[in-house]
């Protein structure tokens, strides 16, 4: 039922965008009262755009009784008009005005094959054979009128129609309505009463009824590079003034929505300011309209110029660009939004500009910006702020810049990004966010918690100047293979120490544990055996010896070859003899190992003094190794 209620929506939709398209063209004619016979077409018009209007209403409000009553008088005003227009000739027409109330058309069986004949067609005679008797059925109250009154499957009263019957019956209007109204045009344009480039062609785009500007597109849905700019901009003027004229009766004009589906926007108009007092209407630009006569009806404050009251329309409304492109530069940093400002699955081919204040939602999301520049430098946002999931940036600057509420880059593919003083106020979000270029957050401020989980760091991070003043969550951070962060991925040491502790701070030893040793792995690159010869050999020996005491089975390594060493009268080569040889060496270098925990002051040779150090060395590195794996806190 669900499906099939939407195909009637549907075609709903579909028969009001052909009503709206002929009534539009109908207001375009003007007929002298001496031309009769197109006098008469028009009148015939009219009536069957009545109906077929007010079938649509019907069935929308779900009066499908009233609805189907109308269908045969629908039939009867497209037949007989096209009758008299085509069948009849001057003098007929002539005794129709002369006579009026006694002068009748022929029956309905004879019209239809006439005008099959006429047209070189089926459709007349065909649909009166097979639906007129239920149409008069309909019309007189007959008994299948009142059979659709009853429901046996309920044991109701109330309306039983098929939905099937109703999708039929709305596509058979459909066609004899544009077929009318098609001949309508043909018949005015031969009398030169209508302009030969009027068609009832209205943009192939879903749900739009304007009027075919370029292939088969209107002038807001077309994507013609060089589209007449003037015209683009006045039709959407001519939208926000209709919408404004629907909410001219309240107070408050905020709260509804201003959607643009699949609008491909030119270059901007040269923004103007307005000159309270003077009003000249070519002065409007853009998102802006002309609208002087509201000054002084009530429903604005007193002290609001043309200007202020105007742009209050756009800015108070949820404004919204879904599946737009914007072939030219975007320029909106004249608009104050008040409520909302999304973008959602956009293309920018050049720069986009905002006011330096916005107080309301943003959101780009799954947006393309086409290699371009994005900067949004010394603004402030009061809300939030959503730029998500949008690629082909070739930069982000964002410098001097404050987000008061929540803001979010996730899944967001960044070449390079360049966060100078900085201010989130709210929570951060850089999830699943890729930074393809080296980037630094120098001296940016993070009032609240921060989310870099499942981000891409393909060069290098630096966050030794940013403030992060709550939780930091580093988990599952990836270098630019995917992999973990390697030393390189981190551009000093106190961004490792700043990963590291956020990891302490939640308890996550094993990650802590990680940029431990990339801490470490920096500090060590930091020394050099001419500057601190003495530093730079303790961190060189940490390295081999355990990894920087990540790495347990490097430190047992290295005790079974110290342990080897220690063996007396060894000789390796015996080793491969036989395997008893084998078993009797392991047994030596078992006893070499423990002798290592023993002293014989007659026996101890430097060697071995040194064997006996190093291996407490690596004894202590094992455990500590072992301790920083498996610790809890």
């Amino acid at each position: 039922m669900g499906h099939k209620m939407s195909v009637i929506s549907r075609q709903l939709d579909k028969n009001k965008k052909l009503i709206d398209k002929v009534e539009k063209i109908a207001s375009m004619v003007e007929i002298h009262d001496s031309n009769q016979k197109a006098m008469l077409f028009g009148a015939f018009l009219q009536d069957a755009t009545s109906h077929y209007h007010a079938m649509n209403i019907l069935i929308e409000k779900k009066l499908y009784n009233s609805a189907f009553a109308l269908v045969r008088v629908f039939f009867d005003a497209i037949v007989r008009g096209q009758y008299a227009i085509y069948i009849c000739d001057d003098a007929k027409i002539n005794e129709m005005y002369s006579i009026q109330k006694d002068w009748q058309f022929p029956k309905t069986k004879e019209i239809c094959p006439a005008l099959d004949a006429h047209f070189r067609i089926d459709i007349f005679e065909k649909t009166r054979a097979s639906s007129y008797g239920m149409m008069c059925d309909y019309a007189h109250i007959g008994q299948n009128q009142i059979a659709r009154h009853f429901d046996e499957s309920k044991a109701t009263i109330e309306p039983n129609f098929d939905d099937s019957l109703m999708v039929d019956t709305l596509q058979g209007n459909y066609t004899l309505m544009e077929m009318f109204a098609k001949n309508f045009i043909d018949y005015m344009q031969a009398e030169k009463l209508l302009d030969s480039e009027v068609n009832l062609m209205y943009c192939s785009h879903n749900s739009c009824s304007l009027d075919v500007y370029d292939s088969g597109k209107c002038i807001l849905h077309s994507d013609k590079k060089d589209k007449d700019v003037s015209l683009f901009w006045k039709q959407i003027q001519d939208d926000l003034l209709a919408k404004y004229k629907c909410h001219k009766g309240q107070r408050e004009l905020d709260g509804f929505n201003v959607v643009y589906d699949y609008v491909f926007f030119p270059a901007f108009q040269k923004d103007y300011k307005y000159a309270f007092g003077d009003h000249p209407t070519d002065e409007v630009s853009n998102f802006y309209f002309s609208n002087y006569e509201t000054i002084d009806n009530g429903y604005c404050d007193k002290d609001d110029t043309e200007e202020e009251y105007t742009d209050k329309l756009i800015e108070k409304c949820y404004v919204e660009f879904n599946s737009c492109t914007f072939m030219s530069e975007v320029n909106l940093q004249r608009y104050d939004f008040r409520e909302s400002l999304i973008f959602n699955n956009c293309n920018f081919e050049k720069e986009i500009y905002l006011n330096d204040t916005l107080n309301c939602y943003i959101e780009f999301k799954a947006c393309d910006f086409k290699n371009q520049k994005l900067d949004i430098s010394k603004k402030s946002f009061h809300k939030v702020f959503n730029f998500i999931d949008c690629r082909n940036i070739e930069s982000l600057k964002l410098t001097n810049t404050s987000f008061y509420d929540s803001t979010s880059f996730a899944y967001t593919k960044f070449t390079t990004v360049e966060l100078v003083a900085t201010h989130f106020a709210g929570m951060a979000i850089f999830a699943n966010t890729c930074f393809q270029e080296d980037t630094e957050f120098e001296y940016c401020i993070f009032d609240e918690n921060v989310f870099f989980n499942d981000a891409n760091i393909c060069k290098k991070i630096d966050i030794k100047h940013a403030i992060f003043k709550k939780d930091v969550i580093f988990l599952d951070i990836k270098s630019g293979n995917k992999q973990s962060l390697h030393h390189h991925n981190l551009a000093n040491r106190e961004t490792a120490r700043i990963i590291k502790h956020s990891f302490e701070k939640q308890n996550n030893i094993i990650e802590a544990n990680k940029f431990y040793k990339l801490e470490m792995e920096k500090r060590r690159n930091e020394l050099s055996p001419c500057n601190s010869s003495r530093e730079w050999l303790i961190f060189w020996l940490h390295k081999i010896s355990s990894n920087h005491s990540q790495n347990w089975m490097l430190t047992l390594f290295w005790i079974v070859v110290v342990s080897i060493l220690g063996v007396e009268n060894y000789d390796i080569c015996s080793l491969c003899s036989d395997f008893k040889c084998v078993a009797d060496y392991m047994n030596s270098v078992a006893k070499s190992f423990y002798s290592m925990f023993k002293f014989d002051k007659e026996k101890i040779t430097l060697f071995n003094l040194l064997l006996k150090v190093t291996m407490a060395y690596l004894i202590y590195q094992l455990i500590v190794s072992i301790r920083q794996n498996t610790r809890r806190n």
